[in-house]
């Protein structure tokens, strides 16, 4: 198809009124001369259906085809949903990290011994005071422990750990440690782990309880379990303390 294009201006390009002129006169040829009817173009290898209704559908080679386009309403239906950091917004989150820098040494064979927490790490809405730590917001709690337990026997003991709210024992929430002996001038060491969830009303509190048949008391003296802590260190390389108990409680809803 020919168009009737003015010539093109001899004049130099520094001319910029004549080349200017020419330059709008070949804008009106293409804008009154220069449609293609849509019937015309031959889409043999190429991607396109019928873009001209303007529908997703009409394009080819999408993933899911047509199957899975969303219509108006399903999509403000995904459009309503929350997004991950506005659902977690909704838990106020009540957190604690509490901890022991100090050896324990437990109360006496075969007796119940709360276990001692001396630093707060970092809280919200908690309190700690008397090894025992006060929430002070309703919820569901993700409680955990890390004991660093040693036996200064040679032979090993077992050792029970489990929790304690509002003063009552938590059913089921005991584990059985078996805190392996010493073997030469070594003692034997086991960290102990466990966690649970807890339903938990404003002010109600957490406790952590330990008891073992052997005990280690350097006052009597005898040989067996206690928590053993370590200050930071220096030689022979850099080393940070180590408390002798962690406990961790985090809001989960």
């Amino acid at each position: 198809m020919a168009y009737n294009l003015p010539p093109i201006p001899n004049n130099p390009i520094t001319d910029t009124l004549v080349w200017r002129d020419w330059f709008f006169k070949v804008s009106q040829v293409l804008v009154q001369q220069a449609s293609i009817a849509w019937t015309s173009i031959d889409f043999t290898g190429s991607n396109i259906i019928n873009i001209q209704t303007r529908q997703h559908n009409a394009l080819q080679a999408l993933d899911g085809g047509g199957t899975y386009h969303l219509s108006q309403s399903q999509y403000n239906a995904v459009a309503a949903l929350p997004t991950f950091p506005l659902a977690f917004s909704n838990i106020d989150t009540t957190y604690g990290d509490f901890s022991n820098t100090a050896d324990q040494i437990l109360s006496g064979a075969n007796t119940a011994t709360k276990v001692a927490f001396n630093t707060t790490n970092t809280s919200s809405d908690m309190s700690l005071a008397s090894n025992t730590i006060t929430i002070s917001k309703a919820g569901k709690y993700w409680c955990q422990y890390s004991l660093q337990a040693v036996n200064t026997d040679s032979q090993a003991h077992a050792l029970y750990v489990w929790f304690r709210k509002n003063g009552s024992d938590i059913t089921g929430s005991a584990s059985k440690f078996d805190v392996p002996s010493s073997h030469g001038s070594s003692d034997g060491y086991l960290i102990l782990v466990s966690q649970i969830i807890v339903d938990v009303a404003a002010g109600d509190t957490i406790e952590v309880y330990a008891a073992c048949s052997n005990i280690y008391d350097p006052a009597v003296p005898s040989q067996g379990v206690y928590f053993e802590a370590y200050t930071a260190s220096t030689s022979p390389y850099n080393r940070p303390s180590i408390p002798s108990n962690i406990l961790t409680i985090t809001q989960v809803a």
